[in-house]
């Protein structure tokens, strides 16, 4: 068990909770708890008390708990058995968020693709307010191109994508250092979507410029510690922004020196 499985674990709950339409203050305290595991640099093992992490409460202290000695916990199994399948899909579509797929699960019980492609074209989801024709035909073009995208995308069309965040990130102000994750940092050939780790002090300046990336058109996420994109192509991609202090930043090749070192003793 690792800190990432717990924080998205944590995640997971909120999104469900979303989709079920919970108030925002309850979403909101897996949120915090997520967010301050991730600022915390110490391993699981290293918390002798995550109550004591600001942002972690008796509740979700308890959930984290849980989730450790068992692997799962009985909130989030009671929580896929209420919320239907068909709607987790749905979240990656462009323009829904939980909010507003909430709202047509609710609303016009929308369950999946099928109920919801055919919301749109009989004019139910375009009468509802925060929705109009132009969000009606951007959710049935994602819905469109979800089935001709690939799972996974060659890198050779991520890399020049890439390479122009990259260029972008070294003209932003605030950012000490940056570095490619995930896949396409592993060599991989193929990739799903891009990671990137950025070192910085003011989080909340540099999330600000983040969303303001040219081709950008969707913001999924922005927060001190994570903002994730979606930027336009012939097939649009997820970026994630990992924010994170400066002292806590390892470059590529400071891995490698490191590994050299070990190697040579």
């Amino acid at each position: 068990m690792d800190k990432k499985q717990v924080i998205k674990h944590l995640e997971t709950i909120a999104t469900y909770l979303e989709l079920k339409g919970e108030n925002a203050f309850k979403i909101s305290a897996y949120r915090k708890a997520a967010q301050a595991l991730e600022r915390d640099d110490r391993s699981l093992n290293e918390i002798d008390d995550f109550g004591a992490l600001s942002g972690i409460g008796k509740g979700t202290k308890a959930i984290i708990e849980e989730f450790i000695n068992n692997g799962q916990t009985e909130t989030l199994s009671k929580l896929t058995e209420e919320v239907p399948k068909g709607l987790i899909p749905l979240l990656k579509i462009q323009g829904l968020g939980g909010k507003k797929l909430s709202r047509l699960y609710q609303e016009l019980g929308v369950i999946d693709e099928a109920t919801l492609r055919k919301a749109c074209e009989n004019g139910e989801v375009e009468t509802m307010s925060g929705f109009g024709k132009k969000s009606v035909e951007k959710i049935l073009k994602a819905l469109d191109d979800a089935q001709l995208r690939p799972e996974r995308l060659p890198v050779s069309y991520v890399i020049p994508i890439k390479e122009e965040i990259e260029a972008r990130l070294r003209q932003m102000n605030h950012i000490l250092d940056f570095s490619i994750a995930g896949s396409l940092r592993r060599l991989k050939e193929t990739v799903k979507d891009l990671d990137f780790i950025v070192a910085t002090e003011q989080p909340e300046q540099v999330a600000e410029q983040l969303v303001q990336l040219p081709n950008v058109i969707e913001v999924v996420s922005k927060g001190t510690t994570k903002v994730t994109v979606l930027v336009d192509g012939e097939w649009n991609l997820s970026v994630d922004f990992r924010l994170i202090e400066p002292d806590h930043f390892i470059t590529p090749y400071t891995i490698l020196q490191a590994l050299k070192i070990i190697t040579l003793k």
